[in-house]
């Protein structure tokens, strides 16, 4: 995926893995929901930052996405986070 700006209620197209190779940074505020329980992996490989907004009110409240800290999370190049939908959210449950 190569987005740029604001990402709301992304179309995971069902992967289990989403890889950001663009060099432009992103604000994610949102997934699709997809069938209780999901996992996926955010993925940065290319240069731009994504940032996880957290309960960010651009995408529709059942593709929200929760953070452990409450509060906006920066994924940089290299890292990834693995997010789990259940009880109609997005919820990171670590960094890998």
């Amino acid at each position: 995926l190569e987005p740029a700006g604001a990402t709301n209620d992304l179309d995971t197209q069902c992967s289990g893995v989403l890889r950001f190779d663009g060099s432009t940074s992103c604000n994610l505020t949102g997934l699709q929901a997809r069938p209780e329980p999901t996992f996926v992996y955010l993925v940065v490989l290319g240069s731009g930052t994504v940032t996880v907004r957290n309960e960010n009110a651009s995408s529709l409240d059942r593709n929200r996405i929760l953070t452990t800290s409450g509060a906006d999370t920066p994924i940089a190049t290299g890292e990834t986070m693995l997010l789990m939908y259940l009880n109609t959210r997005w919820r990171q449950v670590a960094w890998i």
